[in-house]
């Protein structure tokens, strides 16, 4: 087995055997963290509740903010409170029409009207629909089941189960790619520095980052529709948005390889696993502990994974997406190239000690 004692006195061995520790390590702890009591921070959804029926519908309205565990606040305008849920500043919205009273009296039974965003995290709106469907059975169970119906109003609604799924498939492919293709440049860009500049081979590495993104963003837009996603927005936006993300994550990623050098690779790993979690692509970003919702308002994969709920369902904020991922991606350059300067600037200093010494 001289192989195996020739892999053994490889330090790259040792490096891949702790990378796959540690990705297991990392990814176990933080999602460990992050989601531990998701149930005990459900008070952070918020529902709006649009009372237009000031009699039997005052007390329902009561009824609703004491049973169900979410925050609950009474609005007048279901206009408004419709453009806010599609900003994702409610959770849902609970309608009781004006003519609920009459319509009890009349007929023994009327309807209560539950609008849920499906331009959201799929666990939130599993747990919007449960509390529609079980505070109606109370409802109607206290009532003697006098026959009150539950509509059950499904906004920005997009057929099939493969939507819901891409805001994380293309966050979790294009950072995974990233962390990938960065780590592979940063060994090229060891093998060059010695014949090539650190500026050259910098901006030699943004040409590449731009050109793969490019290339990235057109074989996303190729699968779309291959598969019939549909897309609210234009084709020149979507193809935007995903070049944006993609170098977006390949100037982070570098960056952390950069600046931090061998602990590069484990915090490339760290800032998977964190913004897996805080993206709200899974869970939604209320239902975190506080400290993983403060850390997701600093990553790009928030603002990715919002975006791509904008394109693929509607509504929400599509111009602030691209905003804030440009401003990470500006921090990151900067930061980036401070280390490459004060680098260049350290090793002149030595070089200059080193001369005087002689």
């Amino acid at each position: 087995m001289n192989g195996l004692k020739h892999y053994f006195k490889t330090p790259e061995t040792y490096t891949g055997m702790m990378l796959a520790m540690a990705f297991q390590l990392i990814l176990f702890f933080v999602w460990m963290t992050a989601y531990n009591g998701v149930n005990d921070r459900l008070e952070n959804l918020k529902v709006a509740v649009i009372n237009q029926d000031h009699s039997v519908g005052t007390s329902l309205a009561k009824q609703l903010n004491d049973s169900l565990p979410f925050t609950v606040v009474e609005q007048t305008s279901l206009e408004i409170s419709h453009n806010q849920m599609n900003m994702r500043n409610w959770d849902m919205i609970v309608t009781i029409p004006t003519d609920f009273s009459k319509q009890m009296q009349e007929k023994g039974t009327a309807n209560l009207e539950f609008y849920i965003n499906q331009s959201t995290a799929t666990l939130g709106k599993s747990i919007m629909e449960s509390a529609a469907k079980q505070f109606t059975t109370e409802v109607n169970h206290q009532l003697n089941n006098k026959g009150i119906v539950g509509n059950i109003i499904k906004t920005n609604e997009v057929a099939g189960f493969t939507p819901t799924m891409i805001p994380l498939m293309v966050i979790l492919a294009s950072f995974v790619g990233a962390m990938l293709m960065s780590l592979q440049l940063n060994i090229a860009t060891k093998k060059l520095q010695n014949s090539t500049g650190k500026w050259d081979l910098f901006l030699s590495r943004l040409v590449i980052n731009f050109i793969s993104s490019s290339l990235s963003a057109t074989i996303t837009l190729l699968f779309f529709f291959i598969f019939g996603v549909e897309l609210t927005q234009s084709v020149l936006i979507t193809w935007l948005f995903q070049a944006l993300i993609l170098f977006t994550f390949l100037v982070v990623t570098q960056m952390s390889l950069i600046v931090l050098g061998k602990v590069g690779p484990y915090f490339n790993i760290f800032l998977l696993a964190t913004q897996l979690v805080t993206s709200g692509a899974i869970v939604p970003r209320a239902l975190l502990t506080e400290p993983y919702q403060l850390v997701g308002n600093y990553l790009p994969a928030t603002y990715g994974a919002e975006g791509y709920f904008n394109l693929i369902f509607g509504g929400g904020n599509l111009v602030q997406d691209f905003k804030m991922i440009f401003a990470i991606l500006i921090i990151s350059l900067v930061v980036t190239t401070g280390k490459i300067a004060y680098s260049n600037k350290l090793v002149k200093a030595l070089v200059a000690r080193t001369a005087l010494v002689k």
